[in-house]
């Protein structure tokens, strides 16, 4: 155990087991939707598509529990990200809450020196932890709202799942969930 001339170790174990078990529930409800999405996927194939009769759609596959997970997921990935802001706020002496890395970087701008290597990499992923933090946020809180929609069909054909922040446009929901898990 090496000493740290600012922060408590113990809290900075704490928040990176934190990080590590938040990722793994992320990883699990990920895994668990692109294995049904993937099922799914088979059986249109292999049956030749969706049948539509009489202008009725019958049976339109859906994935099971598809809300719940993308909540532990959101949910998870929230955690996750405010644990290792739990870290910066050790080392740095600083304090960000709720995940909120903009405020973050304010303050790590304003040290002596300032982390210029840390803050590049925050700005580099600003843009995918902003996306994380607002499509948990407002899947409970107002002014917009996420959108979490199974397969479902449109003019242009049978889409995958999908999630959205109203008024935003909705985006495959699997590839998101890739991106997010590999950054």
């Amino acid at each position: 155990n090496k000493m740290l001339k600012r922060g408590d170790t113990d809290k900075i174990k704490l928040a990176l087991h934190t990080c590590k078990e938040d990722l793994r529930n992320c990883e699990k409800a990920f895994l668990r939707l692109l294995r049904e999405n993937k099922e799914i996927e088979q059986v249109i194939k292999k049956t030749g598509g969706i049948k539509v009769e009489k202008g009725v759609v019958n049976n339109l596959p859906q994935i099971q529990n598809l809300e719940h997970d993308v909540t532990i997921f959101l949910t998870s990935s929230k955690r996750a990200l405010q644990s290792i802001a739990n870290v910066l706020n050790e080392f740095y002496g600083i304090s960000i809450s709720n995940a909120r890395f903009d405020k973050g970087i304010t303050q790590l701008k304003t040290l002596n020196p300032s982390p210029a290597y840390l803050l590049e990499l925050l700005g580099e992923f600003t843009v995918l932890i902003n996306r994380v933090l607002d499509l948990r946020n407002f899947q409970d809180h107002t002014p917009k709202k996420t959108v979490v929609k199974n397969f479902h069909i449109t003019a242009n054909g049978l889409l995958p799942p999908s999630w959205q922040i109203i008024p935003e446009p909705e985006k495959p929901m699997l590839p998101e969930m890739h991106e997010i898990l590999s950054s």
